[in-house]
């Protein structure tokens, strides 16, 4: 098993998940309303996390808003901690991805920055909803024991 696999197993039990799993490589854990995804590389050096934020509009002229936005959003991290958005067209929503080195991080670690993440998202969420695009998205069906695969 990866480093970054064995680091989502170990936060997973951490937060009282009797199991977490992993299907097609990605560990998907909702916390309240947002369902992030744990996908650890080949390697195990890198844990990418990352979620749908929001939907994407329905006009062309709020989707050009929304494209601006992501890119101001984007610039050198602005509003983003070092993660990164963009859009999933097949799902038609925003996506928030942020990329962990696992060498040095520890199970503390991740947590800390789960919390940040989901933090974060949901400011950038109010942001989205103030340039008029939809925020909210379908919610993910319930997931027994919090963990959907």
């Amino acid at each position: 098993m990866s480093n970054a696999k064995t680091l989502v197993m170990a936060f997973g039990k951490k937060i009282g998940l009797s199991s977490p799993v992993f299907e097609n490589g990605i560990c998907a854990i909702q916390f309240d309303d947002h369902v992030l995804n744990f996908e650890p590389d080949k390697e195990g050096g890198e844990l990418l996390c990352f979620l749908r934020i929001a939907g994407t509009p329905p006009t062309p002229e709020a989707r050009l808003a929304l494209y601006r936005w992501l890119l101001k959003a984007n610039a050198l991290g602005a509003r983003t901690a070092g993660g990164q958005l963009g859009i999933d067209d097949q799902e038609s929503v925003v996506v928030y991805s942020h990329a962990f080195r696992t060498e040095a991080m520890t199970v503390e670690r991740l947590e800390s920055a789960v919390e940040a993440i989901l933090n974060l998202v949901e400011g950038l969420q109010r942001e989205i909803a103030e340039i008029a695009v939809p925020a909210d998205i379908a919610p993910p069906p319930p997931v027994p024991d919090g963990v959907r695969v």
